[in-house]
């Protein structure tokens, strides 16, 4: 039995680095990979992963680890990320031979923009760490943890807004949302209070957020009026502050507040040991998640780039 590689498109790495025994180098270095990954309209082969043969004799499902690892990149680039299928490594086989035969074509069509709001943690150029610690971490907690766990379920939430074909911006805003709200009644102050944006603005606080209560309030509102029943309680009192015009504006601007909470949330919360752990599994505990931008005083999402 030989090794087995995979292709890995839109994921911005410039060093090469081994993740739970799978080897993943980047093709292109510093600043082109970062170009290529954040290619909106093409997914460029921005480098590949190495299985050793070791890991298919211990019984592993392989792919099932590369469909988490690409999930783990998506969560980490905020972007869609795209694994192959897996191919065995013949005798006298090269990427190189490879990517020039097509077994690893250098880009993938996609039928629309790959939108992003920027990468959720920093670029291994000035933070070389920061991938392999965050994804250690991902791949740990995936690996032991149900689909329904508060963690798994937020962070798959957040996962899926990077997967969608069209970036309606009402759905986006929903599972950020949601996600925060798992996380908020899981891990957050008096998670049975009503209303959620008591548990929400603590757990925010609790995570160096300056969350009012307000603005809390003002973010459940939002997804009240845009998805609760129309003749519902919750949905009426949201009306009276979000009116139609309101969030048509809020349509056109995209600006989203619970984009940056719910990506921010979700990587401090796994740095912090919600996860269940509290250190890497390489050892490297003590080396922080270094994330992408820092959440102003309002939380306020950057307009996509």
């Amino acid at each position: 039995m030989a090794d087995t590689v995979f292709g890995i498109y839109g994921f911005d790495f410039s060093k090469r680095f081994t993740v739970s025994q799978a080897e993943l180098v980047p093709c292109h270095g510093f600043p082109e990979c970062q170009s290529l990954a954040q290619d909106r309209t093409h997914l460029f082969l921005t480098g590949y992963g190495i299985l050793p043969e070791s890991r298919a004799s211990a019984g592993i499902d392989q792919s099932a680890f590369v469909r988490r690892l690409a999930d783990g990149m998506t969560f980490h680039q905020q972007q869609m990320v795209i694994p192959t299928r897996l191919t065995q490594i013949s005798a006298g086989d090269s990427i190189a031979q490879m990517i020039t035969s097509g077994r690893l074509p250098e880009s993938l069509p996609i039928l629309s923009d790959r939108h992003t709001p920027g990468a959720a943690i920093g670029n291994d150029t000035f933070y070389p760490g920061s991938r392999t610690l965050f994804l250690e971490l991902f791949l740990a907690h995936t690996e032991r943890a149900s689909a329904d766990h508060p963690l798994t379920a937020a962070f798959y939430r957040q996962i899926e807004i990077w997967k969608l074909s069209q970036p309606y911006v009402e759905i986006e805003y929903f599972l950020a949302f949601s996600g925060l709200e798992i996380l908020a009644r899981a891990y957050g102050a008096k998670p049975n209070n009503r209303s959620i944006a008591v548990p929400l603005s603590g757990f925010l606080r609790s995570h160096g957020f300056a969350v009012s209560q307000a603005l809390a309030q003002d973010w459940a509102d939002a997804r009240n009026a845009l998805f609760l029943a129309a003749n519902s309680k919750q949905r009426r009192a949201a009306q009276a502050t979000w009116s139609e015009p309101r969030i048509n504006s809020m349509r056109s601007e995209r600006c989203l507040p619970t984009y940056r909470s719910s990506s921010w949330a979700l990587t401090m919360a796994t740095s912090t040991g919600l996860a269940g752990r509290t250190e890497c599994p390489s050892g490297e505990g003590e080396q922080p998640l270094v994330v992408g931008r820092s959440p102003d005083s309002q939380c306020t999402m950057n307009e996509p780039e």
